[in-house]
């Protein structure tokens, strides 16, 4: 059985901000293990070009690149914590592995859902783990409170563009934001429509992160190009479904006891 519970605190914050910072959603142990399964994969990868990449390294749907991400992607505090938070039950929208490399610049002020290729989302949510010390001078994560109430949404946005987000949003320029160091194995998360952004990394080590997207039963597709929906096949407003997409609870029950706890 998951015991794992937020105080009502946390939650009020989350649904008051937008955001709320989880200390400790997974261990030390688990850490150092998924940070190293990471790591193992982008060596494994060398000659193929990923890892590479100058500034960001992304793998997306990391849980099915690597069945080794299941047990993080899946984790039952994350499970647990996120339907705690939204209040509804959910499913997986698409996790991914973050890698920010020394001297990686920032990733500017946006929303994720407008990049989303998804519709009919009310508690869409993301939980960002951090797999290593993040300071802020190390690309911490940094949201804008209230601003997931804020109706009219941008469309996609260039996040190499400080000023992108705020030409068509110009009221949210003028809030101010908070900033949210982590220890390892704390986490965020944020409501998809916070507006967010993540600072540079200034050390000389990578800044190692695993996000986990999850959205309501009743999302629907929305014609877009996306990495995780591309070449599916669906139709629009088709309800997103099936083994891509699986209901945390039911991956919950899945779980051995021993896992669950």
């Amino acid at each position: 059985m998951n015991d794992f519970t937020l105080s009502p605190e946390l939650i009020k914050s989350f649904r008051e901000n937008g955001f709320v910072r989880v200390p400790q959603i997974i261990s030390a142990e688990e850490v150092a293990h998924y940070r190293s399964v990471i790591v193992r994969y982008l060596d494994s990868q060398a000659g193929t070009g990923l890892g590479q990449e100058p500034v960001l390294t992304q793998i997306v749907n990391h849980w099915r690149v690597q069945p080794e991400m299941r047990g993080l992607t899946f984790h039952p505090h994350v499970i647990a914590a996120a339907q705690q938070l939204t209040g509804v039950k959910l499913r997986l929208w698409h996790d991914q592995t973050l890698v920010k490399k020394p001297g990686g610049q920032p990733t500017e002020f946006h929303q994720g859902l407008p990049h989303w290729a998804i519709a009919d989302t009310a508690h869409p949510i993301s939980c960002w783990i951090a797999l290593c010390d993040v300071p802020a001078r190390k690309g911490c994560m940094s949201f804008v409170p209230g601003s997931h109430r804020y109706t009219k949404l941008a469309s996609k946005i260039d996040v190499g563009d400080p000023g992108c987000l705020f030409r068509q949003c110009p009221d949210l320029e003028y809030e101010s934001f908070v900033s949210v160091p982590l220890k390892a194995g704390d986490c965020t998360f944020h409501h998809a429509v916070t507006a967010h952004a993540a600072h540079p990394n200034r050390t000389d080590e990578p800044r190692y992160a695993h996000v986990v997207n999850s959205v309501d039963l009743t999302t629907t597709f929305r014609p877009m190009k996306h990495k995780v929906t591309d070449g599916l096949g669906l139709q629009p407003g088709q309800r997103l479904e099936g083994e891509l997409f699986p209901v945390l609870d039911e991956i919950l029950a899945a779980l051995p006891a021993a896992a669950a706890v």
